[in-house]
């Protein structure tokens, strides 16, 4: 084997890990988190995207070039990321210069530098730093009809796994990184991309998983094998030898002939990760094997001895020393750096540390001398903190964590760190103890007060003011005073917010899933299109959702949620194509609403008062109906079928039309039911016999 010793270069292309959706906390709700050379972007609870650091060529995309989060106030005045109207972002990507996202409708838009095309709009135009370029932005052409599930972007390449589990590669080419074998870039002339051809990785294989480094790509396969291409100066594709892939179709050397890496006898991967010099998988067992470069011990072998780039080193490849018994969750590599998310959700990282990168507290280089990494302790990252997620730049790292915050440490030159400072961090002693989470200026804690938000971090007002706009996402607002406030397309998702008193409130278009509203007040609020998906509303009552001033959203979703208690009052409400199913709703009011067209399969409306309400077109298949009052309803055209209506009051009920196959209607009263041409509860027609369900 070769020692490998090469010196600094100045881009670093770094896998980010996508997260589990957070859960109730009380700091800053991030989702996910990308790190690239020298700046940082994370996807918020709600979808919306923010960046600081380095933004020479507009990758930030704030339509300037100028850095963001150097200057003190810098991040409380960080805008989020213009992606279009009405777009959200599923996941982000980042390049060395370029910032590629998968949008919510699974479109990719890419901005920053393109001098290679790696922004896919067939230019070499870059995109982000210019007022009006985001606006302007276009979704990347993927093909007739295609969209994407997963986005890499390498050092000036850019890779997406499609919807039909394909891959797509553009931009730089020079050493056959796009797997075409061949060097011709992509994306930087007119009528590249919709002429894309796939990636072949084989016949019948396709990809799960992509990781774009420097100057080659790596892909996670259907089978769980790994396939890389492109430059190969260190083995990093560990082929046993040197030799590029991807780039000719010299016999042997084409990506048809490409064999994946040998992980070990029997042996799959889970992900996969690239970077500079050296690549990382964890394995089917969750234990890590790395090769390639390795000048600064970022394989974890204690030692400085390059692996990959000579026959018989990867079949020899051993799993590096996380401690006694720990396994790995995440990886995310650097250029000479690399890090891991342990099964206990602690961190350890090894390799360059010449910022303080490691999370040490000193400089010292880790993973190159023997012992190294047996004696490699946790990063500390706080009083009772662990990490959800870990991201890692060239010089600097990044985590979510357990908390939904974040906190970053290494170089900070270009304020990529998010502290309003060009500070490094991490390379002293007592350094990581004194690391703050980033302030993104728009979130309150369970100490904060409206009052004081309303003075200092406008726009959360109290008492007159307004909260248009607003992300609450994961806070506590147990009983805060909402009452008649602007807060409409706010975002209260992942809440705790028990009586709170939302009277009169304008909550339209607002995110409350997954929150917290027991005992709340909505006395005239104004719900319209708000996503109340899996929102507790537990002792919601009288005085709650009520009354013929409350619009309740169309579509309104509460999938598997709970309004029970002995007068959760829906009275008068409209609620027509609600999604309700599986929720409880025992002993509610439902008179005279409307839920005409919802789905309310398997729902618990047992006592519920619904007199009058208008249930035509609704499917009620197998709820529980015993004991209500659905005197004059509407169900013509219901869906009642496996129903449970023992002892229902159905006086006057309208089933015209209904279906109540196999129906419980064991002592319901039926008087002055209407039949027409209904689906009786054995599946005959109430036509055949006298338009009646019952002899």
């Amino acid at each position: 084997m070769r020692k490998f010793l090469f010196g600094l270069i100045l881009c670093g292309i770094f896998a980010s890990i996508m997260p589990a959706y957070p859960t109730y906390a009380s700091a800053a709700p991030i989702k996910s988190i990308s790190a690239n050379s020298s700046s940082t972007c994370v996807i918020f609870a709600n979808l919306k995207l923010k960046c600081w650091g380095d933004n020479s060529d507009g990758q930030l995309g704030y339509d300037n070039t100028t850095d963001q989060g150097k200057l003190s106030g810098d991040m409380l005045a960080l805008p989020f990321v213009n992606l279009g109207v009405g777009n959200t972002a599923k996941s982000v990507s980042r390049g060395n210069s370029h910032t590629c996202v998968i949008l919510d409708n699974n479109t990719v838009k890419c901005w920053g530098q393109n001098s290679n095309g790696q922004l896919g709009y067939d230019d070499n135009t870059d995109r982000g730093g210019v007022a009006g370029d985001m606006a302007a932005l276009l979704p990347v052409n993927l093909g007739a009809g295609h969209t994407a599930k997963a986005i890499s972007a390498g050092g000036t390449h850019t890779c997406a796994i499609l919807d039909n589990n394909t891959v797509k590669c553009w931009g730089d080419n020079f050493n056959g990184q796009l797997g075409y074998d061949d060097t011709m870039n992509r994306g930087d002339s007119a009528g590249d991309m919709a002429a894309l051809p796939t990636v072949d990785l084989g016949a019948g294989r396709t990809a799960k998983a992509i990781s774009a480094g420097l100057q080659y790509t790596c892909a996670l396969l259907d089978n769980n094998s790994i396939k890389c291409w492109g430059v190969n100066n260190s083995g990093q594709l560990g082929q046993d030898d040197t030799i590029n892939r991807g780039d000719s179709n010299t016999s042997g050397h084409t990506m048809t002939a490409l064999l994946p890496v040998n992980l070990g006898v029997g042996r799959t991967a889970k992900s996969v990760s690239v970077s500079v010099f050296h690549t990382c998988a964890i394995l089917d067992n969750n234990q890590v094997k790395c090769w390639g470069g390795n000048a600064n011990g970022q394989l974890g072998y204690d030692d400085i001895i390059t692996r990959g780039d000579d026959p018989g080193d990867m079949s020899l490849l051993s799993t590096v020393n996380l401690g006694v018994g720990h396994t790995a969750l995440a990886l995310s590599v650097s250029e000479m750096f690399t890090c891991a998310l342990l099964d206990n959700h602690q961190v350890k990282c090894w390799g360059d540390n010449s910022w303080g990168q490691l999370g040490y507290d000193d400089i010292t280089t880790r993973g190159k001398n023997t012992g190294d990494m047996a004696a490699l302790q946790p990063i500390y990252l706080g009083a009772g903190m662990t990490a959800k997620a870990i991201s890692v730049g060239i010089f600097h790292t990044c985590v979510i964590l357990n908390t939904s915050a974040v906190k970053c440490w290494g170089k900070n030159s270009n304020g990529q760190l998010g502290y309003g400072d060009t500070t490094h961090r991490g390379n002293t002693t007592g350094s990581m103890a004194n690391i703050q989470t980033i302030n993104f200026g728009v979130f309150m804690n369970t100490q904060s007060t409206m009052a004081n938000r309303c003075t200092i971090h406008a726009p959360y007002h109290k008492a007159g003011c307004d909260l248009i706009g607003a992300d609450l996402a994961n806070d506590n607002l147990s009983g805060v005073d909402f009452r008649n406030i602007d807060m409409h397309e706010s975002d209260l998702s992942f809440g705790h917010h028990p009586n709170a008193d939302f009277s009169h409130a304008n909550l339209t278009n607002s995110d409350l899933t997954y929150s917290m509203l027991d005992g709340c007040r909505f006395t005239g609020a104004n719900l319209t299109n708000a996503n109340l998906q899996n929102t507790s509303l537990i002792g919601v009552s009288s005085g709650g959702i009520t009354g013929t001033n409350v619009l309740l959203p169309l579509n309104w979703q509460l999938t598997a949620g709970y309004l029970v208690g002995p007068s959760a009052n829906l009275s008068n409400a409209q609620l027509a194509n609600a999604d309700l199913h599986q929720v409880q709703m025992m002993y509610a009011q439902l008179a005279y609403s409307t839920l005409a067209g919802s789905n309310l399969v398997s729902i618990d409306l047992r006592g519920v008062d619904g007199r009058g309400a208008d249930l035509s077109h609704t499917n009620l298949n197998g709820a529980t109906l015993m004991w209500s009052n659905l005197s004059w309803v509407n169900l013509s055209n219901a869906n009642l079928t496996g129903a449970n209506l023992s002892g229902a009051m159905l006086a006057g009920v309208n089933f015209n039309g209904a279906n109540l196959t196999g129906v419980d209607l064991t002592g319901a009263d039926l008087t002055g039911v209407i039949w027409q041409n209904t689906i009786c509860p054995d599946g005959t027609n109430s036509d055949a016999h006298g338009q009646t369900c019952v002899n």
